[in-house]
């Protein structure tokens, strides 16, 4: 007898092969796709985190010294404590380096026990504020201030004093995301000066 043609057999082989080799490439196309997700994900909040961080230097470097009148009294309008910063800027997150800004820097913690930092912005002489968060799903974030007077030589406090007529010469943000720990220690151009 003369074959011509393949068994059934060989054709179940080849069938079975087949469907073996397309599996095997869907499999290998879904683990790079979830590989290559990942790794979009990971760029993004770096880059986030990056910005994150330009953007909390360059408003406590443009950190200035505002007074208000208070029953005839001149205050200075900087408020620290280890969850709460408040200042006057004239760097804007939403408007660059047009105008002075009353900034608001407050630690919040969501529903699964990680905190966030959120900032609040409203230009002087303006209703309107701006809101957003700046850091998400960190483990801890904080905040310091160096005291410094010309008696002592310096320390860090978690809460700035309110009769302190000056500014702090240091601002100090600890960060803890994950197995990170991040302190970015800054020093405003006004450390120091008394009203």
């Amino acid at each position: 007898m003369n074959k011509r043609g393949f068994t059934l057999l060989e054709l179940l082989i080849s069938i079975t092969m087949l469907a073996l080799i397309a599996g095997i490439m869907g499999w290998t196309l879904k683990a790079a796709h979830r590989t290559l997700d990942k790794g979009e994900r990971k760029i993004s909040y770096l880059e986030r985190e990056k910005i994150s961080f330009s953007l909390i230097e360059s408003q406590i470097l443009s950190l200035f010294r505002y007074q208000y009148d208070d029953d005839g009294q001149k205050k200075l309008f900087f408020s620290g404590s280890k969850d709460k910063l408040m200042f006057t800027s004239n760097f804007s997150l939403w408007r660059g380096a047009r105008g002075n800004t009353f900034v608001t820097y407050e630690i919040q913690s969501n529903e699964g026990d990680k905190s966030f930092l959120k900032i609040t912005e409203q230009t002087i002489g303006l209703q309107e504020k701006n809101e957003t968060i700046l850091l998400n799903e960190c483990n801890n974030i904080s905040f310091e201030y160096f005291l410094k007077n010309a008696v002592e030589e310096g320390k860090w406090v978690t809460s700035w004093p309110e009769d302190e007529k000056g500014l702090p010469d240091k601002i100090k943000i600890s960060i803890a995301c994950g197995v990170k720990k991040i302190a970015l220690t800054l020093r405003p151009p006004v450390g120091e000066k008394k009203i």
